[in-house]
């Protein structure tokens, strides 16, 4: 395993879901990318909720099986 040495930047990126390059979801391209380039690591998370700049809720649709 390999240590992280020396000054760091977090990259923070949003992207729709939605959002495709050639058929592919872009933000698996960017992690693709960012993994041939030696970066030493990237996450993906998916945001369940939150607000703007316009202080308007934004919510994921969340279905429950009973």
């Amino acid at each position: 395993m390999r240590g992280i040495e020396g000054e760091q930047v977090l990259l923070r990126i949003i992207l729709s879901e939605s959002q495709t390059l050639n058929r592919q979801p872009l933000y698996q391209r960017i992690v693709d990318l960012l993994r041939a380039e030696g970066l030493a690591g990237a996450t993906v998370l998916k945001g369940l909720a939150g607000f703007g700049h316009d202080r308007r809720m934004h919510t994921a649709v969340i279905e429950v099986v009973a």
